[in-house]
């Protein structure tokens, strides 16, 4: 791997590493996006449910972040690789363009002087306080097959293969459907952890097999020495 900019065959290889240790067979189309960015159309063997062609859904997600978070360490120089699922998706920040605004309305040249009103201030309007993190395993939401098939196939790999993964990007609802799907997977554990935008779904194996340290995407020397000493105490 380069030390500057990822490149599109350094992604490609990336992420066929990532989906044969989730024990699935992929294969990817890599290609220079006109944002400076690495666009990748993913085609899955076999049955990966999800959304729409050239959309990603919660695996392809965690799989977009493990991706960057591997092949982006350094601060200073990052290169985003964006993912589709079936299909390369959409530049990113792409937007429609805005309507033209409407030319103003023409004043008659005779029109009499309208006095103004007097400005009645509006109530203010009181919000209620925000409060902690819902507890998703007793939301009552309504069911999704496709998410939960996604959702249980990925917790039986983490389970299966000894790898811990994480799902973001979603809203409240489907961290409880995720949540809720799993539940009963033999070998592994999940959990909801964080606040906001940075709330994820972690689904942990009970037995977890040791990654080799040149393999482990992005973490500093203390991270490092962390990871080993929990590795010590399992072992004990």
């Amino acid at each position: 791997m380069s030390a500057g900019l990822p490149t599109a065959d350094e992604a490609v290889k990336v992420l066929g590493e990532t989906f044969q240790h989730m024990g699935f067979t992929a294969r990817f189309e890599a290609k220079e996006a006109g944002d400076g960015s690495i666009s990748v159309a993913v085609t899955v063997d076999g049955e990966l449910p999800g959304p729409a062609a050239g959309k990603r859904g919660s695996v392809l997600e965690a799989v977009q972040y493990l991706v960057n978070k591997r092949l982006n360490r350094s601060p200073d120089v990052r290169r985003w690789i964006n993912l589709g699922l079936g299909e390369h998706p959409a530049p990113r920040g792409a937007k429609p363009p805005k309507p033209a605004a409407p030319p103003p309305a023409a004043v008659p040249a005779a029109a009499a002087p309208v006095a103004a009103q007097p400005s009645v201030p509006r109530p203010a309007v009181q919000r209620p306080g925000r409060g902690g993190p819902v507890d998703e395993l007793k939301l009552e939401v309504s069911a999704d097959e496709q998410l939960a098939a996604s959702a249980g196939a990925l917790a039986e790999a983490a389970g299966r293969l000894g790898r811990t993964y994480a799902l973001l990007g979603m809203g409240t609802e489907d961290r409880a459907r995720v949540l809720q799907a799993v539940q009963g997977v033999p070998g592994m554990s999940a959990r909801a952890e964080g606040e906001g935008r940075n709330r994820r779904v972690a689904l942990m194996p009970e037995k977890p097999t040791p990654m080799p340290r040149q393999r482990l995407p992005g973490y500093d020397e203390a991270e490092l020495a962390e990871l080993d000493d929990e590795g010590d105490d399992d072992e004990g």
